[in-house]
Parts: structure tokens; sequence; C-alpha cells
């Protein structure tokens, strides 16, 4: 007996000794892998600095907080600064995190700075246990989002989420991901509101914003897209887009791919209500051109008459071919061109 229980004593010991051993190389590992990312971005024209990059959660976990964090590339004219950053990875499961962002954070781009303050914002990752480190799922939750341009400019939502997962192979054509966003209540910067519409007639507050799409890329998501910082949509197929927008409503869903020359070409079919306003707010945003706005009218109004007896409700597609937008038979203008895949 005496010899059996110092037989599990000594084997309790080894064990231990040897989770310890794991997680002290683990633990190291990490942050060996961050310092060379950091220096990796540097040299590749980065701004890539930090103050502090810890690694604790003996012995079940790897916490890491990087403090003092300033991230710009350059090339695609954007930088990220915080306070910290703290990451939450089990030890036995290192390519699953939950990330945690300050309260205080500042981001940039387009030339214009913008405060990200908040209650809570969170997130979970889950990626391939590769080096490329190939996006599985992401997913963030936030409380009491505000952004405080230095313009001047304010925008709030109290809640919202977002979730990206790679869609499996057999239902889609590779690097396809599944995208679900979700924002009620959430206020608009009163100067983008008076520039669209001077006339007062929208409110700063949208209701809903929810978008369920699947979209196809050029290249995965990954680490390489990130640093190279080009990544190319091919395809977005839109399950569900809704909006409620004061007397705006709008719901629609098709099928746009894009072609070698970064033009959009499909269909989106729609149903709205308010559409007089969207007309007026698509001028003002330069989605039409006003010489066609009254033609639009028209023919929407006949739409109108056609599908729903002439109430403020309309079916009708918005068609994208040869670089136009078309809203029913109308040509309204100029596609967006986006990247051309590869």
């Amino acid at each position: 007996m005496r010899i059996r229980f110092r037989f599990l004593i000594g084997l309790t010991i080894v064990l231990a000794a040897g989770w310890a051993g794991w997680w002290f190389i683990g633990s190291s590992g990490q942050k060996a892998g961050w310092e060379a990312w950091f220096a990796d971005r540097r040299a590749a024209g980065w701004q890539a600095e930090y103050t502090t990059l810890d690694v604790a959660g003996f012995p079940n976990r790897f916490d890491t907080e990087i403090t003092g964090l300033a991230l710009a590339d350059p090339r695609a004219g954007w930088a990220w600064s915080a306070p910290w950053l703290r990451i939450y990875m089990l030890s036995y499961k290192p390519n699953h995190a939950i990330l945690t962002l300050p309260p205080l954070m500042k981001v940039s781009f387009g030339g214009e700075t913008v405060e990200v303050l908040s209650q809570r914002l969170q997130g979970s990752l889950r990626v391939a246990a590769r080096t490329s480190l190939a996006l599985e799922r992401i997913s963030f939750e936030l409380e009491e989002l505000e952004l405080q341009g230095r313009s001047g400019w304010t925008a709030a939502a109290p809640q919202g989420v977002a979730h990206v997962t790679r869609t499996p192979a057999d239902l889609a054509p590779e690097n396809t991901y599944d995208l679900f966003v979700e924002a009620t209540r959430a206020e608009l910067p009163v100067p983008l509101v008076e520039r669209l519409d001077p006339t007062g007639g929208l409110t700063t507050l949208v209701d809903v914003l929810r978008i369920r799409a699947r979209l196809t890329y050029d290249a995965p998501l990954d680490r390489h897209a990130v640093e190279e910082g080009r990544l190319a949509l091919k395809a977005i197929s839109l399950n569900e887009g809704h909006l409620d927008w004061g007397d705006i409503s709008l719901t629609g869903n098709g099928l746009v791919e894009i072609g070698p020359d970064g033009y959009p070409d499909g269909e989106i079919d729609v149903v709205a209500r308010g559409w007089r306003t969207m007309i007026r707010v698509g001028v003002r945003g330069g989605a039409v051109d006003e010489g066609v706005a009254d033609a639009l009218e028209l023919a929407l109004e006949l739409v109108a008459m056609v599908t729903s007896g002439g109430r403020q409700e309309i079916e009708t597609t918005v068609s994208f071919e040869r670089g136009r937008v078309f809203i029913g038979p109308v040509d309204v203008g100029p596609a967006q061109r986006f990247v051309a895949p590869r």
C-alpha cells in the first residue's frame, strides 16, 4: 500500500512538473511570437509599437496583455492606438482566443481621427491551427459604443453584434465567409444627416440595421491578408438586408459578383417604404445622378401603382451592369468600383 501511495505521489509530481514545463514553453512561445510579429511589421514599414508585453495565467491559460499599443499601416492609410489589449487563451486550445478591448481607443483613416468609447467591447476569435492563422470565426459584442470624430461629429450605438464565420467548403466556393451584423437604435452623426437631407426630414436615429450575407474573397482571411493589406471581394450574396430609419424601411436580397474590372454585376431585389425620401438622400449622397431623379421618381410611382396600389411601399430590383446602377429600368448613375479580384 505504501509503495502504491508513493508511486501515485511521484506520478502526480511528474505530471505537474510536465504541465508546468508545457505552460512555460507555451507562454514563452506566445510572447516570442508577438515580439516577432511587431518586429516584422516594423520591418515592413508599419508603425508597430508597444510599452509592455506580458503573458500570465498559469496553469491553464495564456493571458496576454499588451500595453501602449500603436499600430499604423501607411500604405493602407489607417492607424490604431490603445492603452492595452488583453487576449485570453486556454493553454490546451491556443487557436481560440477571447479579446477584450479598452473603453477608449483611437482610430485614424481617411484623414480623420476617431475616439472609440464603450462600456463593453469584447470579441471571440478562432483560427486554424496553422502558421497562416486562417480565420474560422470572429465575433464582437458591444455595449454603449460612442464615436467622437476630431472634426466634431459623434455617433453612438447602445448595443450591437457582428459575426464572421468561414463557410463550410461543401456549401460555397473557397474563401467564403458568412457575415451577420445587427445594431439597434444607433445615432448617426448630425452633419452627415444634415448633408444627406437639409430639409430636416431625416432623423439621426436608425432603429434597426441588420445584414446577413455570404462574402467570397480572392484569398483567405488570415494573417497575410492583414499584413499585406490587400484583399478583394469576388461576390456578395445578400440573404437579408434590413434598415429601419425614420420613414425609411428597406429590405433586400440578391447576388452581386465583382468582375475582373472591379465593377459589380448582379441584382438585389428590394422592398422599400419611404422611397421618395430615399431618392432625395441618394441624390445628396451622390448615389443617384441629379439629372435622373425626376425620371426615377416617375418610374417608381408606376412601380408603386403596380406592386402596392400606389402606396408608399414598392417592390423593385436594383441592378448592376456595365459599370452602372439601375433601379427598375432607370439608369441612376455609375456603380461603385471595387478592388479587382486576383
